[in-house]
């Protein structure tokens, strides 16, 4: 494990920052407005899996997988305490191994921004590709870098457009309120797999 992501294992030792102490809200909406129905759903970069025991509770087939070895554990622990039972698996996004797809809903709060490098987000990319098919839905949330500055941790304006519309067409996109760092917005999109019918 190289030292960056010992560090992002560390985080893990307490409440990392990331951590809002539950599922996600917008997605809670989704589900709770039958937007998103009971599927085979995954979470990338779950974190300890708040998101992926939510979908759990709601009757989702969920799994989730993140490179930290202690967010998965906590993640197992509270799956265990919350009386239910998803998949969730240590690895790297950028080159996913031991998840196949396909799967009907891909989750991701936080991921995408937080890799650095355009050969990482390539291979992020590829693997939401690998992991969809016609008619999968996508929810990601992520930092949209505001303006020049950049600290590296948010995608650059119209970035994910960039990357994923020839194979996804954007259902929804929201900028939430306040509560990004000052350089940046915190955007959630809501996408499909070309390829069916909506």
């Amino acid at each position: 494990m190289g030292w960056w992501l010992r560090l992002w294992d560390l985080a893990y030792l307490w409440r990392a920052p990331w951590d809002i102490g539950g599922p996600r809200p917008e997605l809670v909406r989704l589900v709770e407005d039958s937007k998103l129905e009971p599927c085979r759903a995954i979470d990338l970069g779950c974190g300890i899996g708040e998101n992926v025991i939510y979908l759990a509770q709601q009757g989702f087939d969920a799994s989730g997988v993140d490179i930290s070895p202690r967010g998965i554990a906590k993640a197992r622990r509270k799956a265990q305490a919350a009386g239910v039972s998803p998949t969730f698996l240590v690895s790297d996004v950028t080159n996913l191994a031991g998840i196949k797809g396909p799967f009907d809903l891909l989750v991701d709060n936080g991921c995408l921004h937080s890799l650095f490098g355009s050969v990482a987000r390539e291979g992020y990319v590829r693997t939401v590709l690998r992991l969809t098919q016609p008619g999968s839905r996508y929810f990601l949330r992520c930092f949209v870098r505001r303006g020049r500055f950049s600290s590296g941790g948010e995608v650059a304006p119209g970035e994910v457009e960039r990357r994923f519309s020839r194979q996804f067409d954007i259902e929804s996109l929201r900028v939430l309120p306040p509560g990004a760092p000052p350089w940046a917005d915190d955007a959630v999109y809501l996408m499909r797999r070309k390829g069916v019918e909506p």
